[in-house]
C-alpha cells in the first residue's frame, strides 16, 4: 500500500500540504542509521523530510571509521536556507558532532519559535553519544551543553539507558524511572527511555547485589526477556507515564533503530499528536521497521518502517505502571446481549424506565450526589438490574459496585490510579475504560478490560470536554485495530448517529442525552434500538491508517 493511500488518514496543515519535519544530523555512508533512517521513517508517515547535514560519517554495518563534524556556518546556511522556503512542523536532532553546531541548532529553534509563534514548533533530540559499534561521538562538553543549552527546549527527547546516565553523576545503577525524572529536571517536556537493551545484567550490578537480590534479578530479567520496553514520562495537562511495551521482534537487523524511533515521534508531533501519543506511534513505527529490516552487509542490516505501520495490532504496544507486560488481569467478556444500546442514566428511576423498554446493558453515572443517597440509588439499581437479568455497570463508585454487587464498573482514565484493579478482577465484575487516544488505549489494553469505550465521536453538551471529538473515521480505525476487544462508541449520540456508529463496528453506542433529556424517552429509545438493530453486523467500515489527534496539549 502506497503513502499516498495512507494520506486521507493524515492530519493536513494548510494548503494540504504534508507537514514538514526537519531531520538535523549525520549522514550513514552505509544507508543503515542517521538521516537515512529518518527519511525512511518520514515516508511512513507521509511526512516530507528536509535534512541539514551536521556530521559526515565514514561507516558500515560493522564499523564506524571516521566522523567529522560540518562547519556551524555550513550548517547554520543549511538551516537559513530550509527556513525560507519550508518551515518545519517538527524539529528531529541526531548526531550534532559539535558544541558549536549544538548551539547553532539551539539558536535556530529559538529563533523559528519566535518566527512562528502559533505553531510552537516541536523539538524531538536524539542524544547520539556513541554508536552499538563502539564508536563515541560526544565528549564531556558537547553532552554538558546538551544538559544545559539543547535539552530545555525539547519537547521530547528519546534517550537510552547508557545515554540517559550519560548526562546524570552518579547515576550507573539508576534505571529508567528515575533517569527520567532526571531528564525532565534539565527543562525536557517529555522522555522515553528506550530500555531494549537494557535487560541484561550490567557487569556493575554484581558487585551491589546480595545473592537474594541477584536471583530476584534474573528472575526479573528472565521475565521481561520476550518484551521490549521503553520507560514514558510526559505531562500534556494529564500525567502519563509508564512502561509502553510490546513483543521484541527476533531479528538482527536493527541499525538506525534509535533514530527510526525518534525521527517517527518528530513526525507524528508534526500531524499534531501530543507527546505521549507520539512515542506510542514511534514504538509501532519502529516494531514494523524491525519486522521489514534486511541484511545490507555483514552486520545488523537497517530497520525499514512503512506505511500501515499502525494498522497491526501486535504493533500496538501496552502501558503498564509495572514492568511485567504479561497482564495478571483478563477481565470477564461482555455478555452477547448487551450489544447495541447503552443507556447511560443517573438514577435508579431511569434504570428501570430503560430497563423496560428492552435495554439489556445500562450504566448508573451519578456525580455529586452524598453518600447516603448514592449508596441508595445503586443497591436499587443493582435489584431492577438483576429482576430484569440485565447488566448494569456502575461508573466510578468502583467499592459500591462491589459491596452490594453490580455486573461492572466503568472507570476514566484520570480514576484507573485509585481503583483496586485486583479486587475487581477477583470478583469477577466487567470493567469498562474510557480512552480518547493512543496512550489512553495503550494503558486500558494493558487491564485487558470487557470492553474499551471510544470518545467523544461528536461533541456534547453534557459536560465540557477537553478533547476533540473523534468522529467516525477514528471509531472506524479503533474497531478495526482492537480486534481483541468490544469498543463502545460515546459522545453525542442520536439515532443517525448509533447508526453510523454500527457501521464502522462498534460493538455498542452509548447514549445519554438523547434518552434522557427527550420530550418522549419511549420513543427516543424506539429509535435508537431501531438504528442500531436494523443495522447489518458486518466487518468495520473502510478504516484509515492511523486515528487523527484528539488531546489538545494545553502547554504547547
Amino acid at each position: 500500500m502506497t503513502v499516498e493511500e495512507h494520506l486521507p488518514a493524515i492530519r493536513r496543515v494548510p494548503d494540504a500540504r504534508r507537514p514538514i519535519v526537519w531531520t538535523i544530523s549525520g549522514t550513514d555512508s552505509g544507508g543503515g542509521a542517521g538521516i537515512h533512517a529518518d527519511t525512511r521513517a518520514f515516508d511512513a508517515f507521509g511526512v516530507h523530510g528536509a535534512c541539514a547535514v551536521a556530521a559526515i560519517t565514514a561507516q558500515h554495518s560493522l564499523a564506524v571509521t571516521h566522523v567529522e563534524p560540518v562547519a556551524p556556518d555550513v550548517l547554520a546556511a543549511q538551516l537559513a536556507a530550509l527556513a525560507d522556503d519550508m518551515p518545519p512542523d517538527a524539529i528531529k536532532t541526531g548526531l550534532l558532532g559539535s558544541v558549536e553546531n549544538l548551539r547553532v541548532v539551539a539558536d535556530w529553534v529559538r529563533r523559528l519559535r519566535a518566527r512562528h509563534p502559533a505553531n510552537a514548533i516541536p523539538l524531538v533530540v536524539d542524544p547520539v553519544f556513541g554508536a552499538t559499534t563502539g564508536a563515541r561521538f560526544a565528549d564531556d562538553a558537547l553532552r554538558a551543553a546538551y544538559r544545559d543549552e539543547l535539552l530545555p527546549l525539547a519537547t521530547l527527547a528519546t534517550p537510552n539507558v547508557a545515554e540517559a546516565r550519560a548526562l546524570v553523576p552518579s547515576s550507573q545503577l539508576l534505571g529508567p524511572v528515575a533517569l527520567a525524572r532526571a531528564w525532565r529536571a534539565f527543562g525536557v517536556r517529555a522522555v522515553a527511555v528506550t530500555g531494549g537493551d537494557s535487560d541484561r545484567l550490567a557487569e556493575d550490578e554484581l558487585e551491589h547485589l546480595s545473592i537474594t537480590r541477584l536471583a530476584s534479578r534474573l528472575a526479573e530479567i528472565d521475565a521481561r526477556a520476550a518484551w521490549a520496553h521503553d520507560w514514558l514520562d510526559a505531562d500534556h495537562g494529564l500525567r502519563s507515564r509508564g512502561w509502553l511495551a510490546s513483543r521484541r521482534i527476533d531479528t538482527e537487523h536493527d541499525h538506525g533503530t534509535g533514530c527510526v524511533f525518534a525521527s517517527s515521534a518528530a513526525a507524528a508531533l508534526a500531524h499534531g499528536f501530543v507527546a505521549a501519543d507520539a512515542v506510542v506511534l514511534a514504538k509501532m513505527a519502529t516494531c514494523e521497521g524491525l519486522r521489514h529490516g534486511y541484511p545490507a552487509g555483514d552486520g545488523a542490516g537497517p530497520v525499514a518502517p512503512r506505511a500501515g505501520f499502525a494498522s497491526r495490532l501486535d504493533n500496538l504496544p501496552v502501558l503498564d505502571p509495572l514492568p511485567d507486560a504479561d497482564s495478571r488481569f483478563a477481565f470477564p467478556a461482555l455478555p452477547d446481549a448487551t450489544r447495541g444500546l447503552y443507556a447511560i442514566v443517573d438514577s435508579a428511576d431511569w434504570v428501570a424506565r430503560v430497563l423496560a423498554e428492552g435495554v439489556r446493558l445500562v450504566q448508573l453515572r451519578i456525580k455529586d450526589a452524598p453518600g447516603d443517597v448514592l449508596a441508595r440509588e445503586i443497591r436499587s439499581a443493582v435489584a431492577i438490574a438483576r429482576a430484569a437479568r440485565a447488566t448494569l455497570i456502575v461508573n466510578d463508585h468502583w467499592e459500591l459496585a462491589l459491596e452490594f454487587g453490580a455486573d461492572g464498573v466503568h472507570l476514566g482514565q484520570d480514576d484507573l490510579a485509585g481503583a483496586d484493579i485486583d479486587a475487581l478482577h477477583h470478583a469477577g465484575l466487567l470493567l469498562g475504560i474510557s480512552t480518547h487516544s493512543y496512550w489512553e488505549v495503550c494503558r486500558a489494553r494493558a487491564l485487558r478490560p470487557s470492553y474499551i469505550a471510544c470518545g467523544p465521536i461528536h461533541a456534547t453538551s453534557l459536560k465540557q470536554m477537553p478533547w476533540i471529538p473523534q468522529g467516525n473515521a477514528n471509531l472506524a480505525y479503533w474497531c478495526s485495530l482492537l480486534a481483541d476487544v468490544p469498543v463502545v462508541a460515546i459522545g453525542g449520540m442520536d439515532a443517525p448517529r448509533a447508526r453510523a456508529a454500527m457501521q464502522a463496528g462498534a460493538w455498542a453506542v452509548a447514549v445519554v442525552g438523547a434518552i434522557t433529556r427527550s420530550a418522549d424517552p419511549r420513543a427516543a429509545i424506539a429509535g435508537l434500538q431501531h438504528a442500531i438493530d436494523s443495522t447489518p453486523r458486518a466487518a468495520p467500515a473502510r478504516a484509515p491508517a492511523f486515528a487523527r489527534t484528539t488531546l489538545v496539549d494545553v502547554e504547547r
